[in-house]
């Protein structure tokens, strides 16, 4: 798991808070759970509007493209409150094509989305995960977030191996 963050340093529309790893690996004594755990609890504060949610799903998808595991499920989920609005950024076609250039049956990578309250754009969030072959969520209720969210992470295996149901 790692957790990435809109508004980054200058040029990126991202910025990485904690790197892509194993959640029981350990650093310096502490499991990689705990870390980035401890570092969602602080995202309220850190959103500032704008979002450039085409941009930086292409940047994680070709982090996890580059760190690809077999033995693993690789994927990324994709907690949004918005839309795409990062002037000068990629289009949703543009992301598309690129995602579909990028995809490999034999490297997988899904892009699981999951879109918060009434400002994200669930059609495109649907288009993304589509293009990856993995599902799109929406938790239009706060009080829905925590059901959406396990869903979305326990889809991840189905759908990285092709179950249905």
């Amino acid at each position: 798991m790692g957790v990435r963050a809109g508004q980054g340093r200058p040029g990126l529309s991202w910025n990485e808070l904690t790197p892509i790893e194993r959640l029981d690996a350990f650093h310096g004594g502490v499991a990689h759970r705990q870390s980035a755990t401890a570092v969602l609890g602080p995202l309220p504060g850190r959103v500032e509007g704008g979002t450039a949610l085409y941009d930086s799903v292409l940047a994680a998808y070709q982090t996890m493209r580059s760190s690809f595991d077999p033995n693993r499920i690789n994927s990324v989920v994709v907690l949004t409150d918005g839309r795409n609005d990062a002037p000068g950024g990629l289009t949703l076609d543009q992301l598309l094509a690129r995602l579909k250039q990028l995809s490999d049956p034999d490297r997988r990578v899904l892009v699981v989305t999951v879109g918060m309250g009434p400002d994200a754009d669930a059609t495109a969030l649907r288009a993304i995960s589509t293009a990856t072959g993995a599902k799109s969520y929406l938790a239009r209720n706060p009080a829905d977030i925590d059901a959406v969210f396990l869903d979305a992470i326990l889809s991840r295996k189905c759908t990285a191996t092709g179950c249905t149901g």
